[in-house]
């Protein structure tokens, strides 16, 4: 995960970017370790994260659901 700073462009894609500009700092952090651990992509997980909140155990059952198909 790269960290920005402050007025520091990201160097990802651009919808990519939009993505994660519009999660929280806690949201983001959630979004990249849910990503890992539950092998799927961050958008994904950004997804999750903003229908389902941060709490861990509600976003890996949605994960899996996910990934089920």
């Amino acid at each position: 995960m790269t960290v920005h700073f402050a007025g520091e462009q990201p160097t990802v894609p651009q919808a990519a970017a939009w993505s994660a500009a519009t999660l929280g700092a806690g949201e983001a952090y959630e979004a990249a370790c849910l990503a890992q651990a539950a092998g799927i992509s961050r958008e994904e997980a950004m997804g999750l994260v903003r229908r389902h909140g941060t709490h861990r155990a509600t976003l890996m059952a949605a994960a899996r659901r996910l990934k089920r198909g």
